[in-house]
């Protein structure tokens, strides 16, 4: 018994272990240092209090968002989208934005491009680990926690990719001082991940409903770890200093 629980315990966390080095190795201008990175995960850990707070806040506010998993079966597709996008990836992506935002933003550290697609995997990582325990120790099987191995917590991450790229953008346009620009990058760092989880999470839910969304979940899932790899290669191969951009 105690074998079973370390070995689930171990695949809960394996996922955590080897995206952050991944993504740490691939950072070729100036690795972050470890205090940084180690308060970027705690952070993530924080957000998912933060998601709760939230999520409770909504559920009193609109009893729609309480919904169980049997409610949420018998949604129409369009209660459905409202749910997923809303109740749970907005909730998480934003308590995971304003940690990062609030860290990492006015940090030294923060000197290229890809340091923001760091620090948004780190804390999203932070965020993935905890769910995935929780998971782990509610419905404790294996095929559960490997399902969630190779899809929840990189989806985690991936969204952070994006998320990323986007606040890099923001801070080299907010740099250059073009404000407007600046602001739809920071917009979009919040938006564009927003809308990959709640895409993941509405074809998950949905294929309950209908077989057919299992096809195309796979098809986004696929989609959805190409581009963040393409995304991670490009940036951390040809990745913007801020220091020599501006100094331009």
């Amino acid at each position: 018994m105690l074998m079973y629980v370390i070995c689930i315990l171990f695949l809960t966390i394996l996922p955590t272990i080897f995206l952050g080095v991944y993504i740490y190795k691939k950072d070729l201008y100036e690795k972050e240092s470890p205090k940084l990175l180690f308060s970027l995960f705690l952070a993530g850990i924080g957000a998912t209090i933060v998601t709760i707070v939230i999520s409770v806040l909504m559920e009193k506010i609109a009893p729609f968002f309480a919904a169980d998993t049997l409610d949420i079966i018998n949604y129409s597709y369009l209660e459905l989208f409202i749910y997923v996008f809303i109740g749970i990836a907005l909730v998480e992506e934003f308590s995971k934005w304003i940690f990062v935002k609030k860290i990492s933003w006015r940090s030294r550290e923060f000197n290229s491009l890809y340091d923001a697609i760091v620090y948004c995997v780190f804390v999203s990582l932070g965020f993935a680990t905890i769910e995935n325990l929780l998971y782990a120790l509610e419905i404790s099987t294996v095929q559960t926690v490997l399902l969630r191995a190779v899809l929840a917590v990189p989806g985690h991450a991936f969204d952070g990719v994006f998320m990323g790229y986007y606040l890099g953008r923001a801070k080299l346009f907010k740099l250059y001082k073009e404000e407007k620009k600046s602001k739809k990058a920071l917009t979009l760092s919040l938006l564009v991940p927003t809308i990959l989880h709640g895409a993941y999470d509405f074809l998950l839910y949905a294929e309950i409903k209908n077989s057919v969304f299992l096809v195309v979940f796979g098809g986004f899932i696929l989609f959805l770890y190409i581009a963040a790899f393409i995304c991670i290669a490009k940036i951390s191969k040809n990745t913007i200093s801020f220091m020599n951009e501006t100094k331009e």
